[in-house]
């Protein structure tokens, strides 16, 4: 099942970074987003999205509210237990950042969780920032291809990738040494591909999107009103 992943943030220059929920929307006169023409135009010709036949869709407002939507949805049958994952976004979500756990308890304490416990633990360092991380660790993600915003300068974390560094390999950890005799998680396919240089005619089951309205100037609601044209809303 392939799934994208939308975050309206994707279509605003420059990225904007370490925001908090209070913090506001983005200023015009600093920041500006694609025209809703404009947007339409990738969403047809570049994620091959279709008025005439749409996917299944939902819109929350900050990214980590994905992560209980995803839950129910595999719990309940209606998105399959791995997926995919098409994530075209500003951010990768993967955590690492400033002042972020998430590494630390991912690969410290959700790893070393029978898989089928994982998701239903109120892990305390999620955030918007990171959530993607929690569902890999969820195994819940088969594949993943990052489309990037051009001035994402962030690399991928190198301890959440192989030796080689060409896919994703979580690995458990305690006290910063491997943990012996730990389940080993799978090695999840990985693409990078700048946001301008993606397409695809693949047909998505689902297809998510975040409004990011603290990484977004009030000009980018325009856009949603735009995607929300090409999604069967069933959540």
């Amino acid at each position: 099942m392939k799934v994208l992943n939308l975050d309206i943030d994707a279509f605003v220059t420059p990225i904007a970074l370490y925001r908090g929920p209070d913090d506001g929307r983005l200023s015009e006169v600093d920041y500006s987003c694609r025209t809703p023409d404009e947007f339409r135009r990738y969403l047809e010709q570049q994620c091959g999205l279709s008025r005439k036949k749409k996917p299944r869709g939902c819109i929350i407002t900050q990214h980590d509210e994905l992560f209980p939507v995803w839950r129910s949805l595999i719990a309940s049958g209606d998105m399959d237990a791995s997926v995919h994952l098409y994530h075209l976004d500003a951010h990768d979500d993967l955590g690492g950042g400033l002042g972020d756990d998430s590494h630390e308890e991912v690969q410290g304490r959700v790893l070393l969780k029978p898989v089928e416990s994982r998701p239903h633990v109120p892990w305390s360092a999620m955030n918007s920032g990171n959530y993607l991380l929690y569902a890999l660790a969820c195994r819940w993600i088969s594949a993943l291809t990052l489309i990037r915003h051009p001035e994402d300068f962030q690399a991928v974390p190198k301890n959440l990738l192989n030796d080689e560094g060409t896919r994703i390999q979580l690995r458990p950890w305690s006290q910063g040494v491997p943990v012996t005799g730990a389940s080993r998680e799978p090695s999840i396919p990985l693409d990078v591909i700048p946001i301008d240089d993606f397409t695809t005619r693949d047909e998505f089951s689902w297809v998510f999107v975040a409004t990011s309205p603290v990484f977004t100037p009030p000009a980018s609601d325009a856009l949603v009103d735009v995607v929300r044209e090409y999604l069967d809303l069933a959540v």
